[in-house]
């Protein structure tokens, strides 16, 4: 048993064995003693005694003891040197001299022969992460301890691919950037993967002969940066300042690179920290050394006029820092303070927000949901349906993340880190177990919308000589449904038309065919109108929220005059977007009211009662070929193969329509279309079940009309859908969304019209008398075949090609951003306006 003592050493306590610290006093006080003759003895012993805490902690962490021993302290004084041992080094250099000399007079001197001692087996180095001098995750200070360099040059090379080299690509050119720009991701990805392949460790001992990089102060001219360099790499000092004077010409670099490091890199204020910029072993002997130099500063030359030029920016620079730091100190003090309490009032309120919403759907509070309106249902019957634990678990996933913004913003307001391991540990556990259970509690009750299904009817209403006044009937409450939509279209008939689609979801297309099917929706008719309700209800069978939405298309004979409210037109979107035009409609209800309209079969929806809007342009794009090619691209002239390898492709079940009768085709939507000519009808689709299951394809009027009901999502796992169209005559295609179409086969036809919206891609191989072309949007279209006229409106930043086609007679008008690419057409008007851009071959 041996009686332990508590030590204070440079801030640290240490419990040390009652002999040990006998050597320790002992050693210390030979140091104290000697040093004190010295001007800076104080500074001396204080880093003396940082270094001697600094390998007594390394010490107990790496054998994982608690108490310093006898032998420790032993060890220590061997490896930093006591004063004997220097004061004895000096006696023997003098005694080396001496005998030097008396030896070069006598006999020649016998070379001296060592034996070394056996080496240690080898052992593999191993790359660990250094937590002990981590700034993030510890991985640059482990790769520096496993190359045996400075932990600040590996970060600085770090943050060169992460923000350098990404940066300067960008200010050099764009395709500079796009080489470069990606490296940012990868060095993020590399630095992740590193964190997580490679164990950290806190017992890494440091190299008492390793360089340590620190702005100098001694020999600084702005901020001691260059003669750091020097010092670290060996280098003249003024080659390193010339250098770097010629860097500035280079765009700035070396100004932008001096201030980073200035800002970065540490200043070598102790002794200690000057021997460790040099590489000098921290020994007692090297600490004199080095006390001795400062007390003997060699004098300065002075400066050359070339000089004082070279370094005048440098020094301006340093005048302006140093009259700008205490406006830099405040301004990074109501920097923290403001953002401090963003953090807290973000993270506050959401939590507030939070917990209320929690009170209500647990039927702790007295929030009424009928008063928000979600759009599409209502939330008394989502919030009843769902059981309350998952509210609780989907509190404790949101609330964690906002209760760490938070907590950060308290951090920085009190300058002091809240954050200690259990609040991490308890944060982190809440928010785990609430992505769990909300997952769980999520998947399942997701299970209730897997499939979609529908359920349609069609009704008839005889239209009154007067004109009907179509009507919206406000049935609005907190439990309907306001997810209707209207699509106003004409047709050859005497009667108006309607046609209803029930659509809802379920666990089964069974399921959901029988939700779709308790949707209650009344539209009525008097004497001189129609009254559709803005919402629909459900039944009691099913009572249930499964997606529930009613699709709705109307038709009216054309040229058939027809009032509407206000409220119904500006309700259903799909009448306004039947029209063409723009009319002036800035009147009261009752005069909109009185309005006549009609639907004609080549232009919409037409009012009769109001001018129509004229659009005016002007004129801004100019003529910039550039600008053009930058927004739209060139044009692909080589689809065909594009299509062909699109077309290759078959999904794993095919489904077939059994369709007639129809020569137009109208497709909107995400779809792979294939129109061809044969003897035969026929109408199939492939890809998945789910996906055909919202494939809908009917004729009406001799149109073959295909939809997706399902509309595609942006991160949802949309598949390809395949359409294959046959027929006997084609007279008119309608593509409207993303689709990729490839029209062939149809010869000896009289005329063809083909309108194309959204972003589709379109082959056409036709051979026809006249082909009509209605192009909007961002399309691209590429013609084959041959055609005796031409007519084409192009408008948005499409693009036509027609260098495939033989055309005799040709009109192109083009309008906003697009380009046409045109063959050798012997008889050809064209308009461009804007930015557009029209061209034939040989011109």
């Amino acid at each position: 048993m041996k009686k332990t003592i508590s030590i204070n050493i440079a801030g640290l306590i240490f419990y040390i064995e009652e002999d040990g610290y006998d050597k320790l006093k002992n050693y210390l006080n030979s140091i104290q003693k000697y040093f004190s003759s010295y001007e800076d003895s104080k500074e001396i012993i204080s880093d003396i005694e940082g270094r001697i805490a600094e390998k007594f902690l390394t010490k107990q962490k790496s054998a994982e003891q608690q108490v310093i021993a006898l032998d420790d302290v032993e060890q220590l004084i061997k490896s930093m040197g006591t004063v004997a041992d220097f004061e004895a080094i000096e006696e023997e250099e003098d005694l080396a001299d001496i005998k030097e000399t008396v030896e070069t007079a006598g006999e020649p001197k016998r070379e001296k022969t060592t034996t070394e001692a056996p080496s240690a087996p080898y052992a593999p180095k191993k790359l660990v992460r250094d937590t002990k001098r981590k700034l993030l995750g510890g991985v640059c200070a482990g790769i520096a301890h496993y190359f045996n360099t400075d932990p600040l040059l590996i970060r600085l090379i770090f943050l060169f691919f992460f923000l350098g080299l990404p940066a300067g690509g960008g200010m050099i050119g764009d395709e500079v950037a796009e080489i470069f720009g990606p490296i940012s991701g990868f060095i993020f990805i590399v630095y992740i993967a590193c964190w997580v392949a490679f164990p950290g460790s806190t017992t890494l001992e440091e190299d008492v002969n390793l360089k340590k990089f620190y702005r100098d102060p001694d020999k600084k001219v702005v901020g001691g940066v260059a003669s750091g360099v020097a010092a670290y790499f060996g280098v003249d000092l003024g080659v390193v300042r010339f250098a770097w004077v010629l860097s500035i010409l280079l765009f700035g670099s070396g100004l932008l690179l001096y201030i980073v490091l200035w800002l970065i890199t540490p200043r070598a204020n102790t002794l200690t920290e000057k021997m460790e910029m040099t590489g000098q072993p921290i020994t007692l002997e090297n600490i004199e050394t080095n006390v001795k130099k400062a007390l003997q500063p060699e004098q300065q030359k002075e400066e050359s006029i070339l000089t004082k030029l070279l370094l005048l920016p440098f020094r301006a620079i340093a005048a302006i820092f140093s009259g700008l730091t205490p406006m830099m100190r405040f301004l990074v003090v109501v920097m923290r303070i403001f953002a401090g309490l963003i953090l807290v009032m973000v993270g506050a309120s959401a939590l507030i927000g939070l917990i209320t919403a929690l009170f209500a759907v647990l039927g702790l509070g007295t929030w009424d949901f009928g008063s928000i309106d979600s759009d599409f249902m209502p939330l008394n019957f989502f919030f009843g349906e769902v059981t309350p634990v998952a509210y609780v678990f989907l509190f404790m996933a949101i609330g964690a993340p906002f209760a760490i913004i938070a907590w950060l913003g308290v951090s920085l307001l009190t300058k002091e880190n809240k954050f200690t391991a259990s609040i991490w540990q308890t944060l982190l556990g809440l928010f785990l177990v609430g992505i769990i259970g909300s997952t769980v509690y999520g998947v399942r009750y997701g299970s209730n919308f897997r499939r979609n299904g529908s359920v349609e009817k069609v009704q008839t209403y005889k239209l009154p000589a007067n004109p009907i006044l179509l009507e919206l009937n406000d049935n609005g409450d907190s439990d309907n449904y306001n997810n209707t939509h209207l699509d106003l279209d004409g047709y050859d008939g005497t009667e108006a038309k309607l046609e209803l689609e029930f659509r809802s979801q379920g666990r089964s297309r069974q399921d959901a065919e029988f939700n779709a099917s308790n949707i209650l929706y009344n539209v009525k008719q008097s004497d001189s109108s129609i009254v559709f309700d803005e919402d629909f209800m459900l039944s009691d069978k099913a009572p249930r929220f499964r997606g529930q939405n009613v699709r709705m298309q109307f038709y009216l004979p054309y040229n058939k005059a027809f009032k509407m409210t206000r409220d119904f037109y500006n309700h259903f979107w799909g009448v306004r977007q039947r029209s063409q035009y723009e009319y002036d409609l800035e009147v009261n209800n009752e005069i909109f009211k009185t309005l006549k309209w009609t639907i004609k079969s080549d232009s919409g929806l037409v009012c009769l009662d109001r001018p129509i809007l004229k659009e005016e342009h002007d004129g801004s794009y100019g003529d910039n070929d550039s600008h053009i090619d930058e927004i739209s691209g060139g044009i692909e002239s080589g689809l065909n193969d594009a299509f062909d390898k699109s077309f290759e492709a078959r999904g794993e079940i095919v489904k077939q329509f059994d369709l007639s009768g129809f020569d137009k085709v109208r497709v909107g939507g995400a779809f792979v279309v294939k129109i061809e000519q044969g003897t035969e009808f026929k109408v199939t689709a492939d890809g998945r079940e789910e996906d055909l299951d919202e494939v809908e394809a009917k004729v009406n009027d001799g149109v073959l009309k295909i939809e997706n009901r399902k509309k595609a999502k942006l991160f949802a796992n949309n598949k390809r859908v395949g359409i294959t169209i046959t027929m006997p005559k084609l007279e008119s295609v309608d593509l409207s969304g993303a689709t990729l179409t490839k029209i062939t086969g149809f010869t000896n036809s009289n005329d063809l019209k083909v309108e194309i919206s959204g972003a589709s891609k379109t082959l056409i191989n036709v051979n026809v008398k006249e082909l009509k072309l209605d192009v909007s949007g961002a399309s691209k279209v590429e013609l084959h075949g041959r055609a005796n006229t031409l007519e084409a409106d192009l408008s948005g930043a499409c693009m036509l090609d027609t260098e495939q086609m033989q055309i005799q007679n040709a009109n192109v008008e083009a309008s906003g951003v697009s380009k046409a690419n045109l063959g050798s057409i012997p008889n050809l008007q064209s308009s461009a306006s804007g930015a557009s851009r029209i061209r034939r071959q040989g011109e």
